[in-house]
Order: structure tokens, then sequence, then C-alpha cells
């Protein structure tokens, strides 16, 4: 009973301070997210239109060129995915201590954890991918074992090897208060989803909305590693 009590207590603090410093840092975080978006959109609209146009290929049509392109376009979402990890977790923390970090300083930061994080981001992907496909239930252990895999790379400066093996033991004993933690942001922002399309809603604020999810599941996972260390007292800032 006491197990339980504990793991319900650890999942409310965890989401209650993920929301406060979502909040805190949502200037920064939403202005670089946006930016991403735009360049996405930008990339979907006219620039893969143009190379079609230009080069004569049909993007329906099986060809190399189609292939290779769509895996660069995949391999630059990791890239940014491990560039704004790294500048979630360095905000985050910074905001955690009751520091101030300007977002140049926070960036350039960032920008220099990208390509280790980027591979960590791709090798993991990999797991849980085929976790997923041989059966859901694997899939499911692997995302609540690596769950906190960039906050522990930014802030213990582990290697890859070091990296997995840490986050592991780390969620050891606690991926269930992990999954709940994501089942439970995930069904809040469903929700807010079907109120939304229920009301019928402009499509900007619906884009709105997955930002701010985006943001808040970033800002999860660094939480979800910060409370942990507190807990069992391994915890110390060296960002």
């Amino acid at each position: 009973m006491s197990e339980q009590v504990t793991q319900i207590s650890r999942t409310i603090t965890i989401l209650s301070k993920t929301f406060k410093l979502t909040n805190d840092n949502i200037a920064t975080l939403s202005s670089i997210l946006l930016l991403f978006f735009g360049l996405v959109i930008l990339t979907l609209l006219f620039l893969y239109p143009m190379f079609f146009s230009i080069t004569g290929i049909s993007p329906t049509e099986f060809s190399w060129v189609t292939v290779f392109l769509n895996l660069g376009f995949l391999l630059v979402i990791c890239a940014f995915s491990g560039f704004y990890g790294a500048l979630t977790v360095i905000k985050t923390v910074s905001s955690d201590e009751g520091k101030y970090v300007r977002t140049e300083v926070a960036v350039s930061k960032a920008v220099k954890q990208s390509i280790p994080l980027t591979i960590l981001l791709i090798i993991t992907g990999l797991i849980v991918a085929l976790g997923l496909t041989i059966f859901i239930i694997p899939g499911i252990i692997f995302i609540t074992m690596f769950y906190v895999i960039v906050p522990i790379k930014i802030i213990e400066k582990t290697t890859i090897r070091e990296t997995l093996v840490r986050s592991r033991e780390l969620t050891k004993g606690r991926r269930s208060s992990i999954l709940a933690v994501i089942f439970i942001s995930t069904l809040a922002y469903a929700i807010c989803s079907v109120i939304l399309n229920f009301l019928g809603s402009p499509g900007y604020l619906k884009l709105l909305l997955l930002g701010y999810y985006i943001i808040f599941s970033f800002v999860l996972y660094t939480i979800t590693y910060l409370e942990i260390g507190k807990e069992l007292e391994t915890y110390k800032a060296n960002i």
C-alpha cells in the first residue's frame, strides 16, 4: 500500500513540476519549436514539390532518390530532437535551481550535444520500434526503460553505452510511475484535441495545443530524471 502511495505521490509531483517549468520556459522553447515547424512546413509545401517538379520524379512511385530524401528528412527530425532535448534539459535544470541561462548560451551548449544525442535517439528509437513491432509490451517496456536517456547524457556526460545502462538502472522499480505520467499527459492532450474538434476550433489552436504537448513532453522526461535523482540522492547538476 505504501509503495502505491509513493508512486501516486511521485506521479503528481512530476506532472505538477513539469507544468510549472514548462510555463516558466515557454517563451524560449516555443519560439525554437515554432521556427522548426516553419522549416518543416516550408519543406513539405514548397521545397519537396519544387524538387520533384525539377527532377521529374513522381513522389508516389518508388525510387532510391525518394527513399534517400525521406531518410534525410527523418534524420533532420532526429537531429532536431537531439538539439531540442538538450536545450530543454539545460533550460529546465536551470529553472529548477532558480538560475537563469541566456537563450544564446543554452542554444550554444545544446548544439554541441546534438550529434551524440541524435545517435543515441536513433539507437533507442530502433530498439523501441523493434519492440513494438514484435509485440506491444516489449516496446512499452523499452520506452519506460530509456525514458531519461537525454537528461542523463547532458547532465552526467556519459557515453552512449553508459547512458543506456544508467537509464535502465534509474528507471528500475519506477517504470509504472513513468508509464503513468506518459499516459496521463497523452490522455490530457487527446481530451483537449477532442474538445477542440467538437467546438470546431481553427487549425492554429490545434497546432498550439500540439506545440505545448511537445514542449511538455520534453520537459517531462527531464523532471522525471531530476525527481528520481533527488529520490536516490544521486543528482548533481553539471551542465
